[in-house]
């Protein structure tokens, strides 16, 4: 963003480029002079003429007066967002956003009023969760600083730089850490319990073994529930003993058509190699499906899914109504925060005590947030996740 000018070797000239991204969208002038101080001069005034003329047309839409609701809105359109990180914003908004400065002006809120804001989500009774808070924060001063650099309607973007440490007691600290993973005993009480018929109203006359495998698979890959939902397989490398992540299942999916998502992030675009246990059970799982659709022909799919019941996809709300039944059965707490997702926790929870460094165990779960060092002197590549699953595989047959 911002005028650009250097030297053409091929013309001999000066050019220059002014550009903007308003809304999203890239607006741009460019030209060139003989001579450098002249292209600094044209293009200045070039960048000058084209901040006015979008200020003018954004000024139709968004002005300083607008709402913070309108700002957000706006802001979450210009953005290249997963459907679950849409929904995720929007909660945002409508549950901790609008009830309390969601109809402000953009122009009145300062520095102490967001302050305050922030203050009153940690506060809350309801003690939301640390990355409720977050992602609230994030989303709001996202949109403030689309206010700010993009937009250019107020001076300065009031959310930077605000506190948003959040104290949690001693006692809830425990309390809440033990309710993001499942123990070992836990997972295995479960696996047990899976094993078994599960009888459930919502699930007769089901072939439930597709489930059984999902909460087997989950705790061993660390997957994201709507990665595993998602995968063909098509993703799955018998040869490798790997399965590739380059998509997720969408809430958006019907039972006829599965919509599928981009991950969650660029990072979490990933090779993840299984366990010898794991891997059989994918063999075991693509031999059931070809059975199936052998012997049922005129249940035909466009798309082979790993995880399928009757040659079709699984819902999330499904997986989870499985695991309320698994956890009443097997007298396992009922993980109210992370009911699937602690399945994912308490593989992280394994590699860390297995001695996985973090930036494999990092690599393995598709995670996103790496520090500046670790982009700049740290990588993980093939060998290092073969070396990852080895030492896992040990650490787990160790325990059992």
């Amino acid at each position: 963003m911002g005028l650009v000018v250097k030297f053409d070797e091929n013309k001999k000239v000066w050019s220059w480029r002014a550009r903007l991204y308003v809304n999203g969208k890239q607006h741009e002038r460019s030209g060139f002079e003989r001579l450098k101080r002249d292209a600094d001069e044209v293009g200045a005034e070039k960048l000058a003429q084209l901040k006015k003329e979008l200020r003018n047309q954004n000024s139709k839409t968004i002005t300083r007066s607008s709402t913070l609701e309108k700002l957000i809105l706006e802001y979450i359109s210009t953005k290249t967002l997963a459907s679950n990180s849409k929904k995720a914003y929007h909660r945002a908004l409508k549950n901790h956003i609008m009830p309390r400065i969601g109809s402000m002006s953009i122009g009145n809120i300062d520095r102490i009023i967001y302050q305050k804001f922030i203050n009153s989500l940690i506060e809350n009774e309801k003690k939301y969760a640390k990355a409720t808070i977050e992602l609230t924060h994030s989303l709001t001063n996202g949109a403030l600083e689309f206010a700010y650099r993009y937009l250019r309607i107020i001076d300065i973007n009031p959310a930077v730089k605000i506190d948003i440490n959040i104290d949690i007691p001693q006692d809830d600290l425990i309390k809440n850490d033990s309710n993001k993973y499942y123990t070992e005993k836990e997972i295995e009480l479960m696996n047990s319990c899976a094993d078994e018929r599960v009888e459930s109203e919502n699930l007769k006359h089901v072939d439930k073994s597709a489930l059984r495998d999902i909460l087997f698979f989950l705790p061993r890959s660390g997957a994201r529930i709507s990665e595993a939902l998602g995968l063909l397989e098509e993703d799955y490398n018998e040869a490798d003993s790997t399965i590739v992540i380059t998509k997720q299942l969408t809430d958006d999916s019907t039972a006829q058509t599965p919509v599928f998502g981009k991950p969650k992030s660029r990072d979490s675009y990933r090779i993840i190699y299984l366990d010898s246990e794991t891997n059989r059970m994918i063999k075991k799982r693509i031999l059931v499906n070809k059975k199936f659709r052998l012997q049922n022909p005129h249940l035909k799919n466009e798309f082979d899914f790993i995880f399928s019941i009757q040659n079709k996809h699984i819902y999330r709300s499904k997986f989870r109504y499985y695991m309320t039944i698994i956890s009443r059965k097997s007298g396992v707490p009922y993980h109210d925060q992370h009911l699937i997702h602690g399945l994912r926790h308490s593989h992280t929870k394994q590699l860390h005590e297995a001695g996985i460094s973090d930036i494999d165990v990092k690599k393995r779960l598709g995670h996103s947030k790496y520090s500046t060092a670790t982009m700049s002197y740290m990588h993980t590549d093939d060998f290092n996740q073969r070396t990852t699953i080895d030492i896992y595989e040990k650490h787990i047959s160790k325990e059992n």
